[in-house]
């Protein structure tokens, strides 16, 4: 058989050699480092991703952003993944998990409730907190309210450590500055004071003697 025999629908036997794959789309959580330091608390996005890998081999896999290549290459895995998640659907925040207040279950309850940031609790309608009960151990208008203080707290240390890097950043400016000039001055000094050369000229006739 050839390379080419793969790709050779009339050929007998042939295979499509993707089928031998275990091809899984899911979403993965990613940390958003510049919105992270910009709000103070943890900001994740929800992005799709795929993994790919030959069964029995531990050597070959891919675990990777998806991309359009992916989708065209995996239709009916891509297909399945869309039909399972919700269109238009992605987590961007603080995921519920990533906040001490609560434990690891009472978040998965959370999520399940269809709660998956501090945001969506923070930002929930009186009729959405009736779902809620006691799940967190409080009242649900009093876990919203520990939700809005929560991003609150976080936004105004992050504005006031923004504030601080910005004075320490014009505090070492000025010190470079006053470093550069202190330096020019320096050099000034050490010019004015070393002694003065000869300018260059023609050397004066000898007198004759008579």
């Amino acid at each position: 058989m050839i390379a080419s025999d793969d790709n050779n629908p009339n050929f007998v036997g042939a295979h499509d050699p993707d089928s031998r794959l275990h091809v899984r789309f899911y979403k993965k959580q990613i940390q958003n480092n510049f919105e992270t330091e910009k709000q103070g608390h943890p900001i994740f996005v929800e992005c799709d991703f795929v993994a790919i890998h030959l069964p029995g081999d531990k050597t070959t896999s891919i675990d990777t952003f998806v991309n359009e290549s992916h989708k065209e290459r995996f239709p009916r895995q891509w297909a399945h993944y869309v039909n399972n998640n919700k269109e238009g659907e992605q987590l961007i925040g603080t995921p519920i998990a990533e906040w001490a207040l609560i434990s690891r279950t009472i978040a998965e309850e959370l999520k399940y409730l269809g709660f998956k940031t501090v945001e969506s609790i923070a930002g929930a309608s009186d009729s959405q907190l009736q779902s809620l009960g006691m799940r967190a151990g409080m009242q649900p208008h009093a876990f919203r309210e520990r939700a809005q203080r929560y991003l609150s707290q976080a936004n105004r240390e992050a504005t006031s450590n923004a504030d601080a890097a910005e004075k320490q950043a014009l505090r070492d400016e000025n010190e470079a500055a006053m470093r550069a000039i202190a330096e020019l001055r320096e050099q000034m000094a050490t010019l004015q004071a070393a002694p003065e050369r000869a300018k260059p000229g023609r050397k004066p006739r000898e007198k004759e003697v008579a």
